[in-house]
Order: C-alpha cells, then sequence, then structure tokens
C-alpha cells in the first residue's frame, strides 16, 4: 500500500555526536575518532519518489502524498512527468544493492528547489530542479493478511539507508546517481568535504564547521556551479556511518537564523583547553576502583544486599557523585570548574561501566 516514508528529522551537531557516542559506548567499541560527510544544504522543498513492485510509483512532500490535484509547488508534475527518469535511477540503485522491490519501497528524497519556492537560497534566479541526497531509504512492504487470514509478509524489518551511488563502468569508483539533462542533480555532484571528529573532544571539530558554513554561506558552491556564485548558501548537512546506522546533523549560517537549528556557536582555544580539563578531570575521578566501590555499597560485596538490577542504577550514581565531592573538591578547585559543568560526563562514564558490570552478572547467572 501507498503510504508516507518519514523522512527522519535532523536535529543539530551536538545532539548528533550525544547519540552516537552513546551507540560506541553500547557497543564498547574503542574508537576515538570517526570520519563525518559534510554537504551544502539546500533551501527548498522536501520531497522524495517512492517505489515498490506491489504499490508502484508515488510522489511525496515531508507529510503527505502529492498528485497532480494536489501538488506543491509543482512537485508531482515535475517527477511525474519525469517518471521514467526517476524509475530508472530506483532500478539501478535496487540492482546496485540488490534489494528486492516485491519485498522493499526505495524512497529517493531530494530537495525541490529553484523558481519561487524559496528566496534567498542557492537556487534562487534559477529555474525549478531536483538535487538528490546523499542517501536513500529502504523500508519494508506493510504487513499482508491472505483470505484465510494468515500472514503473508511481515515488516519486521527496520528501515536503512544507503548511499545514492553506483558503481562506475569501469569498476573502480562510484559515482552519484542523476539525470542532469532533466535537471535532477545530485548534492554529491557539487562540493563536499570530509571532517575527522575526535569524540572526546568534539567540540574541536565546530570552528572547522564553521568555517565551512560561512564559507557556504558567503557563496553558494551549488550557487556557483549554477552561474550564479552570490547565491546564499543555507549550511551544511553532516552524516556518519557507524555499525549499519547514519547519523545526521544540519548546521546553518546566520542568516538562516529563523529556523529551529541552532547556529553553530563559536569555539575558543580556551573553551577548548577547559573541555581538555573536563576530560582529565573525569578520568581522575571517575574510576572503575570508585565505580566499584559503589557497586559494593549499593548490592554489597556478594550481592547479598540486593539484586543487582538497572532499577538502582540512580542510587549508584547519587553514590558515586557524593563520594567524588567528599574526595576531590581540591581537583575541582585546581581544575577551575564547577561540579555541576562535569556531572554529565561523570555519570556518563559510571553509568557505561555500570551498565557491562550488570551485563556480566546476567551472563554470569544464565
Amino acid at each position: 500500500m501507498k503510504r508516507v516514508i518519514k523522512y527522519n528529522k535532523i536535529g543539530d551537531y551536538s545532539t548528533c555526536i550525544k547519540n552516537l557516542k552513546k551507540q560506541v559506548s553500547y557497543k564498547k567499541d574503542k574508537i576515538s575518532t570517526i570520519i563525518c560527510n559534510l554537504t551544502e544544504k539546500i533551501h527548498g522543498t522536501n520531497a522524495a519518489v517512492c517505489y515498490s513492485n506491489p504499490d508502484g510509483m508515488w510522489i511525496q512532500a515531508r507529510e503527505r502524498i502529492i498528485t497532480f490535484e494536489d501538488d506543491n509547488a509543482g512537485c508531482a508534475f515535475d517527477a511525474t512527468s519525469k517518471k521514467e527518469v526517476w524509475l530508472k535511477l530506483i532500478l539501478d540503485l535496487a540492482y546496485e544493492y540488490n534489494i528486492d522491490l516485491n519485498e522493499n519501497i526505495i524512497s529517493l528524497y531530494f530537495e525541490y528547489g529553484g523558481g519561487k519556492i524559496q528566496k534567498k537560497s542557492c537556487l534562487s534566479s534559477l529555474g525549478k530542479k531536483s538535487i538528490i541526497f546523499a542517501h536513500f531509504k529502504v523500508s519494508p512492504l506493510e504487513p499482508s493478511i491472505g483470505k484465510d487470514g494468515e500472514l503473508l509478509r511481515t515488516d519486521d524489518q527496520p528501515s536503512y539507508w544507503l548511499e545514492t551511488v553506483t558503481s562506475a563502468s569501469d569498476q573502480l569508483h562510484q559515482e552519484p546517481i542523476d539525470s542532469k539533462e532533466n535537471e535532477i542533480y545530485n548534492v554529491l555532484n557539487f562540493e563536499t568535504h570530509r571532517v575527522a571528529i575526535d569524540l572526546d573532544l568534539p567540540k574541536a571539530t565546530i570552528p572547522i564547521l564553521s568555517e565551512i558554513v560561512e564559507k557556504i554561506e558567503k557563496s553558494s558552491p551549488i550557487g556557483k556551479y549554477f552561474g550564479i556564485p552570490d547565491n546564499i548558501g543555507e549550511g551544511v548537512v553532516g552524516t556518519i556511518e557507524y555499525d549499519n546506522k547514519l547519523y545526521k546533523f544540519k548546521a546553518k549560517g546566520e542568516k538562516h537564523v529563523s529556523t529551529k537549528v541552532k547556529v553553530l556557536k563559536p569555539v575558543t582555544e580556551e573553551d577548548l583547553e577547559i573541555e581538555r580539563k573536563k576530560i582529565e578531570l573525569v578520568k581522575k575521578v571517575a574510576t572503575a576502583s570508585r565505580c566499584e566501590q559503589g557497586w559494593q555499597y549499593i548490592f554489597g560485596i556478594e550481592n547479598e544486599k540486593h539484586e543487582p538490577s538497572k532499577q538502582l542504577m540512580g542510587d549508584f550514581l547519587r553514590w558515586i557523585h557524593k563520594d567524588i565531592m567528599s574526595e576531590h573538591q581540591q581537583d575541582y578547585i585546581d581544575y577551575g570548574l564547577e561540579q555541576k559543568s562535569i556531572n554529565s560526563k561523570i555519570s556518563f562514564v559510571c553509568r557505561t561501566w555500570f551498565e557491562e558490570q550488570l551485563e556480566l552478572y546476567n551472563l554470569e547467572e544464565d
């Protein structure tokens, strides 16, 4: 059945990194640096062409399926008039990634811009164009029930994202899918950036991101490609692939602060030095031996007080913070840090230790 395939909301940089670090911690991965890919954020209207063999093709805006009769800035008309072009792009992706379109839907998202869709943007003063995003979404079909009530198909497989690229004819590299002659481009056709992020000190990347955003805002590379170098760029979309998941964030320049996305705050060397001090102090006070003491205080030396459970994690963390302040007040003074400034970092480290120990305990019990 045709349905709206939601495009995940994209938050800000700090939220993205926070969620990523949680997953890295959960996987017990020891990586400290990860690569982020940046593409220019396009100011237009979000749309997608979706297709599966049982349902055929449909076009959607962010919240609804659009048609000739219920269009959005002419997007449905444009995509439908180029149906065979869009279908070929989708089939090429299905072939590249071996996706069964009898069981899955491919949603090819793009920004539809130009004309009067958005003023003061990279596509201002240009004809309407579709610019495909760096990743497309693969979603399972909805459950199907047979005549006798038996379940013919389930949708227990989660959706996932893949790059909008296919292998080149020489098989040595990959190329972004597009159809430039039909005004269908790919954001990967334009200037991109690769940035290394230190997960222990992610703020150190903010000056790099800010510099890229400022440059794009002054003169959009996409606008320049189309012959209008003075068009305003909105900012960047960052994507990080880890553990078969896609983490995204967006950062905008000052000229687009009317939206809810946070503008990257400037980071000075002094800010980074404070962050380094926080990391040092956390390593000094949130030790494995202290966590062991906290575990024994809550559960007992041989877990005779309570059965270890996640329900008592709050008691464990409160004991940790209280014990640290009873022994390390002078360290806080020496580092010039207030207690509340690193409480969340201490909790993160100790919570991770607690969850690892609880997992080991449950394995031993099994």
